[in-house]
């Protein structure tokens, strides 16, 4: 059966269509836009105001808030770019803690299958940047928004037919 969630929250079709945007914009110039991270908080914030008001706001933002802390520090060692971890933070808020953990997982999934697929693209130069590097940020870069943005989708499938 089919759950009223979508019905109950329409930015989650907002926050659908922005989040390709934003992935799009990473793969095609390795940015995201932050006018794509405001219309997401925005609209997760619109979603858990229907949803319950103050007290649903609340938690959703403290999700956010979470996430905005590890990604931060995410950023800081040179694992993710900064448009990445705003992203990541307002998907959070979105998911709130009940599918927070559901939205890292399939983010990581994502983000793995970006990394196979870079790898059997370019091997030499994505092994080489690995190795030569050793432990600082590669200089090839993968468009993490896309992942972001999977682990999103996968989050509003979830709550929707879940």
């Amino acid at each position: 059966m089919i759950s009223t969630e979508l019905l109950r929250f329409p930015a989650a079709i907002l926050i659908l269509v922005v989040l390709l945007i934003a992935a799009i914009s990473d793969v095609r110039e390795r940015r995201i836009p932050n006018w794509t991270v405001g219309l997401v908080l925005a609209f997760a914030l619109a979603s858990a105001a229907m949803s319950g008001g103050l007290s649903d706001m609340g938690w959703a933002i403290s999700a956010g808030l979470a996430m905005l802390a590890v990604s931060f520090a995410l950023y800081a060692i040179g694992w993710i770019g900064a448009g990445d971890a705003k992203l990541f933070a307002a998907v959070a808020v979105f998911t709130g803690w009940g599918f927070l953990g559901s939205f890292v997982f399939l983010t990581a999934v994502g983000g793995g299958v970006l990394a196979i697929l870079s790898l059997a693209q370019r091997p030499a130069e994505v092994l080489g940047a690995i190795i030569l590097q050793g432990g600082k940020r590669p200089s090839v870069e993968i468009p993490y928004g896309v992942a972001i943005a999977v682990g999103g989708a996968g989050v509003i499938w979830l709550r929707a037919f879940g």
